[in-house]
């Protein structure tokens, strides 16, 4: 599954969906990497952080 694939299924299920993390991100949902600066910054902006591949299922129905 793409990025796009997971944006468009998210987006039919009401989400709005950025390429950036500012404080009125509801959730990043991250691959799993801690490295990145996305990452780095939801953290200190206390926002949630979904790992994809160890929560798919609720990701895939918006339960997060």
């Amino acid at each position: 599954m793409t990025r796009n694939d997971l944006a468009d299924i998210l987006e039919k299920l009401g989400f709005t969906i950025t390429n950036t993390v500012t404080k009125d991100c509801y959730a990043l949902i991250s691959a799993g990497d801690t490295t990145s600066s996305k990452y780095k910054k939801a953290i200190s902006s206390n926002i949630k952080v979904v790992d994809y591949w160890k929560n798919r299922s609720n990701v895939l129905k918006g339960s997060f």
